[in-house]
């Protein structure tokens, strides 16, 4: 099966040199995200694009202090685990033919309590959750420079 290719955009908010992202989260996502890494990350003072790649069978996962990020690859289908509360917002921002997988909740080995779906990894569809005034988390399927997609 192909790699999922995409783009996956955090907010970049800072506080002079404090990364007020990281500082929520408590993780440093760069060195989280780098063995699935396509590309250096770009910043632009509004938002930081981590370009990513995930070879089918592999997740590249952000546990963090607000709750458990993961994108899996099974076979094509991009499949997203959140926190519970971030999925109805994910799925208000994409229409229902892009879901192949109904979202489920369940916990993480680890005792997260997430919610999963699985959604088609078309190049050019992107999906969304809105965080306020802060921004949004946007994670959009590309056409990688290798034919992936």
């Amino acid at each position: 099966m192909n790699d999922i290719s995409f783009d996956l955009c955090l907010p970049d908010v800072r506080l002079g040199r404090i990364d007020l992202v990281r500082a929520a989260l408590r993780i440093d996502v760069e060195h989280e995200l780098a063995g699935f890494l396509r590309g250096p990350v770009h910043a632009n003072g509004h938002v930081r694009t981590y370009p990513l790649r995930v070879p089918d069978g592999q997740a590249a996962a952000l546990p963090t202090r607000i709750g458990y990020f993961e994108f899996r690859n099974d076979r094509g289908v991009a499949v997203f685990s959140l926190p519970v509360p971030f999925m109805p917002l994910l799925l208000a921002s994409i229409s229902e033919d892009a879901v192949v997988r109904p979202a489920m909740a369940g916990t993480t080995p680890d005792g997260y309590v997430v919610s999963t779906v699985g959604l088609r990894s078309v190049p050019g569809t992107s999906w969304c959750v809105p965080l306020g005034q802060l921004g949004d988390i946007r994670v959009t399927v590309v056409r990688d420079d290798h034919g992936d997609d």
